[in-house]
């Protein structure tokens, strides 16, 4: 058996202590696909951003190992760009040995170019010594174990052995009717017949293909043509019979392949293992520098980029200034797009958002969810400062489409998926719910959205609850909920159209501006009469309007 060195978890390296599981309705609700995708991670590297967002943890040392390895790929490029030379080299090695099961392709010449590529690249690691983060140590360390493992060793002494197959020969002979023998080993012995010899190094030089074999026998008569002894009839037999004998030929093409793949691929693909073994890191390298390249790319476009402090969840605090969701129009400059300051604490940490539709509400607490996650992830965040306290889990409710196929409307989905919260979240949980109860009359909606804010401003929880139910605020500024706070997306109405700020700041909006926002679209009563009387009069049927 080969000696294999195991690739060393560089994204948990402490196991799964103090986990908990993120659901596929909040993943969606927060878009952390589209985060991925803005990244652009290889399917590797995906797989293992969607695990580390998956099961986030309340570990502030898996924290600060990864935030370890950003900060140091963030500061020097040339590091950088040697981690992503690491992790494509990884890839193509993954790649490679994927293709090896093509049935279209050699195993054997496929393999042995591999391992021959994998030689080199082992010899010619570059030198990560001056890394500090514990990451990339880790790596140095792993490459230079794999260097001077016996595993290793063996591996440099094999291929070149299996490649100079000059010592290996196989004598092909021919009846007296010019049909070639089968083979039995590496001889193939006939008497009274001409011989041939095939040095197998001719093989490895291109991949043994059907008919190859046929080829390199025609190649060596032509060079016996040339030998003076060899007689004219004898050639032109021996020419002849290899011409009529083709589909032989073919045969024994085959035979020799065959005879090679089994005395080397099995070998071959055992000393193969250590590069499967060692593509582990492909899928954590390309996470750390897609990422890194994310942030820098961020900062690039001016937005502030910080590594944040992570505070024990017991001190249920947030304190973040300038936050900016990069996901708000993908390319833009940070100029563009409306930073705002997210503050809770254990005595305020129940926020009832109103304002107009597109004003910026739903963007806000989304970037509140997303911020958490790549904080408590060990990523770096798009603000100026911040600091925050783990979270035990994260629970969204986002405005879904009615399920025709289980027989559920809009309402009771939205009470199910808040019966579900309830029963999971804790007082260290976050908690986002986007214009919860408007499946139902206004009446019905608002008393079920406030029950529901008593529910969670009673069981604790941070809580964001977007709402265009007014008299919600009014029972927040009564004192009925003391932990919550009203905000209000900030908005200008000119008396011809309303100038959105998209900016977050204490109290309630008071309305939610949808006479001005139909203004503004043009569906006003004298609109919608116009536009029936435009269409009416375009389309021949004026006359079929009721009067």
């Amino acid at each position: 058996m080969v000696e294999i060195v195991t690739a060393p978890d560089i994204v948990n390296p402490f196991g799964t202590r103090n986990t908990f599981h993120l659901d596929t309705t909040s993943s969606e609700d927060l878009s952390l696909e589209l985060l991925l995708d803005a990244v652009s991670l290889n399917e590797y590297g995906h797989e293992v951003a969607k695990s580390v967002f998956r099961e986030l943890r309340e570990d502030l040392e898996t924290v600060v190992y990864r935030q370890e390895v950003f900060e140091e790929l963030l500061l020097d490029t040339d590091l950088r760009q040697t981690v992503s030379t690491y992790a494509q080299k990884l890839y193509h090695f993954r790649d490679s040995l994927l293709q090896v099961r093509d049935i279209h392709s050699s195993e054997f010449m496929n393999r042995l170019r591999l391992l021959r590529e994998y030689i080199t690249f082992v010899n010619h690691l570059p030198n990560l010594d001056s890394a500090k983060s514990r990451v990339l140590q880790e790596v140095n360390t792993y490459f230079k174990s794999i260097k001077d493992s016996g595993g290793f060793q063996e591996t440099c002494k094999l291929v070149p052995e299996i490649e100079n197959l000059s010592g290996v020969t196989f004598r092909v002979a021919f009846d007296n009717n010019g049909k070639p023998t089968s083979m039995s080993a590496f001889e193939l012995v006939s008497s009274d017949s001409s011989e041939i010899d095939i040095d197998l190094s001719e093989l490895v030089e291109e991949p043994a293909e059907r008919g190859y074999i046929s080829s390199l026998l025609r190649k060596v008569v032509n060079r016996k043509k040339e030998d003076p002894d060899f007689k004219q009839e004898q050639q032109r037999t021996e020419e002849q019979a290899l011409i009529e004998r083709s589909g032989e030929l073919n045969r024994l093409g085959r035979d020799i392949h065959l005879f090679i793949e089994r005395q080397f691929t099995s070998l071959l693909r055992e000393y193969s293992k250590q590069v499967y073994a060692m593509t582990a890191l492909v899928g954590p390298l390309y996470f750390y520098s897609c990422f890194t390249d994310y942030f820098a790319k961020l900062k690039e476009r001016e937005f502030d980029i910080t590594k944040p402090i992570l505070l024990a969840k017991e001190e249920r605090r947030t304190d973040v200034k300038n936050v900016r969701n990069p996901l708000v129009g993908e390319r833009r400059k940070a100029m563009q797009v409306t930073p705002n300051d997210i503050t809770s604490n254990a005595d305020e940490n129940m926020f009832v958002i109103t304002g107009p539709n597109n004003g910026g509400k739903t963007t806000y607490i989304k970037t509140v969810g997303l911020l958490q996650i790549m904080a408590q992830s060990g990523l770096f965040v798009p603000a100026e400062v911040a600091e925050l306290s783990f979270v035990d889990g994260i629970y969204t409710h986002f405005v879904a489409p009615d399920d025709i196929t289980q027989g559920d409307g809009r309402y009771r989905n939205e009470l199910y998926r808040m019966k579900s919260i309830l029963q999971r979240a804790t007082p260290f949980s976050l908690v986002i719910l986007d214009e919860p109860c408007g499946g139902t009359s206004y009446g019905e909606g608002q008393k079920q959205s406030l029950a529901l804010l008593d529910g969670f401003h009673q069981l604790g929880s941070t809580t964001y609850f977007t709402t265009h139910m007014h008299p919600l605020t009014d029972e927040v500024e009564n004192g009925r909920l003391p932990a919550a706070r009203n905000l209000q997306v900030d908005c200008i109405d000119d008396g011809v159209k309303l100038v959105y700020t998209f900016k977050i700041k204490p109290g309630a909006s008071g309305k939610s501006y949808g006479e001005e926002i139909a203004r503004e679209v043009g569906l006003m009563p004298h609109n919608i009469d116009a536009i029936i009387s435009e269409g009416a009069a375009e389309g021949g049927y004026a006359r079929l309007l009721r009067k």
